[in-house]
């Protein structure tokens, strides 16, 4: 039987991305979102362009990063982590909050 995981990287194979092979993937479970992938009510408004992929994705991060300072926020102690590393000539500075 194969995971959720490996159809992810099974669908990504056939390059169209990993945004788009997760949205397949959730599209599984979920009826109104399959029929849209595969029944648009409006042929030019998919919103599955890069520019929407990458909004979304950028609403989603915040999403993300609201719930983690809220979480921060209300904990009594928390731990910082830090460790600068260089990735192809660029330096990134990856942090943890435990």
């Amino acid at each position: 039987m194969w995971s959720s995981l490996d159809k992810i990287c099974c669908v990504s194979l056939l390059y169209i991305g990993n945004f788009l092979a997760l949205l397949k993937m959730m599209a599984e479970r979920d009826p109104i979102l399959k029929s849209h992938l595969e029944h648009p009510r409006l042929k030019n408004a998919t919103y599955l362009s890069g520019t929407s992929q990458n909004e979304i994705i950028q609403i989603e991060a915040g999403m993300v990063e609201r719930s983690v300072v809220g979480e921060i926020q209300l904990a009594r102690f928390y731990g910082v982590m830090t460790d600068e590393i260089t990735i192809h000539n660029r330096e990134q500075l990856p942090l943890c909050v435990r």
